[in-house]
């Protein structure tokens, strides 16, 4: 802190010194004071709140409405690191290691922060306040806020920084889902599940929709599988930030699958994005809506959506799929199969037969749930539904049944 206010009173304050070494009368600048708190939800008064973290941590999550102004950069980040880890490991001349990795941050910070100011500060009047945050309200909140202090913002610092927010996240989680009712809808892959969901909300209904929240609903052949990795606080984020708009008075309608036996369900347990035990915990005392459909009308909705024109465009990252993912969830003969059906051009064939090994999963998921569960499945009311057709007027046919059962 000494450091910093010592290097931005000269640089802020250049009239305090003369040429000659002679101090002058300076033009003081309006001084504020940095206020704490440790309520990741203040805003009082608060115009933004901004997130100095690096950008790949403020992508893997940050608080709702935050800005990402970085003070340090990834590789910035790497190296202070790299300096304060070394300083831990080899404990040679005290205090050498420390005071460089303090030296190189403050360097990186500084230069950071004239940008900062620069692109975001230059036209903010002196009553703008910001919430200031970085992964634990250490240094790199601290320098920014420190010299918007100078300057005469009233600045609002957050206690332990995205730690604190964190922890708020999980604790709220642990008691929010115990205040909801929940009707579950599942079923295997491609079953009009999201389509049913959609007529929910534009019913008025409260909607939970797990797949909109991480962004994999419809991904199993979009190429973009890996963008689920490291994505489960962002997950548990979403649903608390939609849990606190939900009336506990009124049902949840669900979209989730128990067993998690459709591709994009096992891939996201692969990337540790588990659903949170407690709101899982309070589905099972809820009603299920299991759903079907022919596979032939689970194609044809597929072609429908283009998904036969994305292939054509995008045949190498089929085959790469093919190649690496499919090869932990599918047997060698149905591989070789889908492969023939990629030389031979045969992409509805291709669908077709991923779609109905997909739903092979599913039954054999869903009987080993069964039986993990049985003993207390004598609290879940389950209801089964079969759409012939996945067209707009059956999905309306459908709902209507729904809210005729939740109401009873």
């Amino acid at each position: 802190m000494t450091l910093y206010r010592h290097i931005w009173k000269r640089l802020l304050r250049p009239g305090l010194f003369s040429s000659r070494g002679r101090t002058t009368n300076p033009v003081r600048l309006k001084s504020s004071t940095i206020v704490r708190t440790s309520d990741p939800f203040y805003r009082e008064d608060i115009a933004d709140v901004i997130d100095v973290r690096s950008p790949e941590e403020y992508q893997a999550d940050h608080i709702p409405g935050a800005i990402n102004l970085p003070v340090l950069s990834s590789e910035q980040f790497q190296i202070v690191g790299k300096l304060h880890w070394e300083g831990l490991e080899t404990q040679k001349e005290e205090d050498t290691v420390p005071l460089k990795a303090r030296l190189v941050g403050a360097k990186f910070s500084l230069q950071s922060i004239i940008h900062i100011i620069d692109s975001h500060f230059m036209d903010k009047p002196q009553s703008y306040s910001p919430l200031i945050y970085c992964k634990r309200g250490g240094l790199r909140s601290k320098s920014l806020a420190t010299v918007l202090e100078e300057i005469g913002y009233p600045v609002v610092l957050l206690d332990g920084g995205y730690k604190t927010y964190r922890r708020r996240v999980i604790d709220d989680l642990n008691e929010m889902p115990l205040k909801f009712s929940f009707n579950v809808v599942t079923g295997s892959n491609k079953t009009g599940k999201s389509m049913i969901m959609r007529k929910l909300v534009d019913r008025g209904h409260q909607v939970l929709n797990f797949d909109k929240m991480i962004h994999y609903e419809d991904l199993f052949l979009s190429g973009d599988l890996m963008k689920m990795k490291n994505r489960s606080r962002y997950m548990e984020t979403k649903l608390r930030d939609k849990l606190v708009t939900f009336d506990p008075s009124r049902p949840v309608w669900v979209k989730h699958q128990f067993w998690q036996s459709d591709l994009m369900k096992r891939l996201a347990s692969t990337h540790n994005l588990p659903t949170p035990p407690v709101i899982y915990k309070q589905m099972l005392r809820g009603r299920l809506f299991e759903v079907k459909a022919p596979n032939e009308e689970k194609v044809e909705r597929l072609v429908r959506q283009g998904y036969l024109d994305w292939m054509e465009e995008n045949l190498d990252m089929v085959k790469l799929f093919l190649d690496t993912h499919a090869q932990n969830m599918y047997d060698f003969r149905v591989i070789n199969v889908m492969q023939s059906n990629i030389r031979n051009n045969n992409l509805k064939e291709l669908l077709s037969c991923m779609l109905m090994e997909e739903h092979k999963h599913y039954k054999i998921m869903r009987k080993r749930w069964r039986k993990k569960y049985g003993k207390s499945l004598d609290t879940l009311q389950q209801e089964f539904f079969v759409l012939e057709t996945l067209t707009n007027n059956k999905i309306e046919e459908i709902v209507d049944k729904f809210e005729n059962l939740a109401e009873k």
